[in-house]
């Protein structure tokens, strides 16, 4: 075999006419990232049938694959938000992505959970869109979270009007108490003592002088 014949084999290890790399890696790498991710990641068509569903998926909305690979995405989408999904597939067949948008999806058992979702074209070899790839993030903990600072902030603005509306009754007490004493006790009277107590005074204080001093007062 002379070296031409051996150029055509390819390198070691590779497939013959290979540049060398091997795609199989990079693809069983990223089915690995699928799999093993919390996050739900889910594939479907542009009229939103499912094509692929992970374990992230099947763990926040409680679904096996094959009860619903083949189905509408409507799935676990509440009937008020059908028309939400729409708007996105419509996004998605322009070209554009959808970022963190949060929303609500239905389980399984029917329970509610707000979900952030990324939403992505999905093309083929040739650049066309044929589908939508999305990853949907469990935020629960996230929202109760924020409910309850909210709360927390509610609770506060309350106490603090409470606290306002107190010092406002305690200023309009003291001046209704002002205003009261004003009346029943003039200024006249909160001279002391009296006048009359003055005068009554300097004649005791008198006449114990005279008595000291050996006359009888007149």
């Amino acid at each position: 075999m002379d070296a031409a014949d051996r150029s055509d084999e390819g390198a070691p290890g590779f497939p013959p006419g290979g540049d060398g790399s091997d795609h199989s890696l990079p693809l069983a790498l990223l089915a690995a990232i699928v799999t093993s991710s919390d996050d739900a990641i889910v594939s479907k068509t542009l009229n939103g049938c499912i094509q692929s569903w992970n374990a992230g998926a099947t763990r926040i909305f409680g679904y096996q694959p094959e009860e619903v690979i083949g189905k509408s995405i409507m799935i676990i989408i509440p009937p008020e938000l059908q028309e939400e999904e729409r708007h996105i597939l419509e996004q998605v067949r322009r070209g554009q992505r959808v970022e963190h948008f949060d929303t609500i999806r239905v389980t399984k058992d029917g329970r509610r959970i707000p979900i952030s979702l990324t939403v992505s074209p999905v093309r083929d070899a040739r650049g066309q869109i044929i589908g939508a790839s999305k990853i949907a993030r469990d935020i629960s903990e996230r929202v109760a979270a924020e409910q309850a600072l909210r709360e927390s902030e509610r609770r506060l603005r309350v106490s603090e009007e409470a606290l306002r509306d107190a010092d406002r009754r305690k200023d309009e007490f003291l001046a209704l108490l002002a205003h009261e004493l004003a009346i029943r006790w003039p200024r006249s009277a909160t001279r002391w003592p009296p006048a009359g107590k003055k005068a009554g005074r300097r004649s005791s204080r008198n006449a114990l002088r005279r008595s000291s001093s050996g006359r009888s007062p007149i």
